[in-house]
């Protein structure tokens, strides 16, 4: 009788693992097609790619480069790894915008930029280079605006600010810090 419950016991935990095993496989195999049909959904990649974007004349509005660029067949957006977002024209000053990654609309208006912002504005004779760091900031390249609702840092050559949420209208070389506004200037 013991030998005869013991083999039971045995078979009975062989089975148990093996069915584990088949569980876990299938759960495994399930997952990897799951990525898979993700990644198929993408129409065009595109690696260490820079665009130019112009305005009806013909003329550059803007420049986005990344190491990545990924359209999706469902619905047209575009996920860019490292974007780099260059607004040239501008009367004043250059601007130019880092971040980690970016979402780009199906219509090409609005960008989302997402992780860790910088910001730069480059100085000219009657402005003063300035840079902004913040987090998540969605910019409109058409209208040259950008905005955010995150905790933002502006630095300049005698000066530093701090608030809370932040507009920036690039054309007119305009940056407002919304709430909890600190700042710093020393001559």
């Amino acid at each position: 009788m013991r030998l005869r419950g013991f083999i039971f016991l045995l078979s009975l935990t062989v089975l148990a693992a093996l069915g584990f095993w088949f569980g876990h496989d299938a759960l495994e195999r399930r997952e990897a097609d799951e990525i898979r049909l993700h990644d198929e959904s993408a129409n065009d990649y595109l690696v260490n790619f820079q665009a130019l974007v112009t305005n009806p004349q013909g003329q550059v509005h803007y420049r986005l480069r990344g190491e990545r660029l990924t359209r999706f067949y469902h619905d047209d957006s575009a996920e860019i790894i490292a974007p780099v977002v260059s607004f040239q024209d501008n009367p004043h000053t250059d601007w130019i915008v880092y971040a980690e990654r970016g979402w780009l609309s199906p219509d090409q208006q609005t960008l989302q930029l997402l992780g860790a912002v910088q910001v730069i504005q480059s100085g000219s004779e009657t402005h003063a280079p300035l840079q902004i760091h913040t987090h998540d900031v969605t910019i409109w390249p058409q209208l040259k605006q950008a905005s955010t609702l995150a905790p933002a840092r502006i630095e300049g050559p005698h000066y530093s600010l701090e608030g809370i949420g932040m507009k920036a209208d690039l054309l007119n070389d305009i940056v407002e810090l919304h709430a909890q506004t600190r700042g710093v200037y020393v001559p």
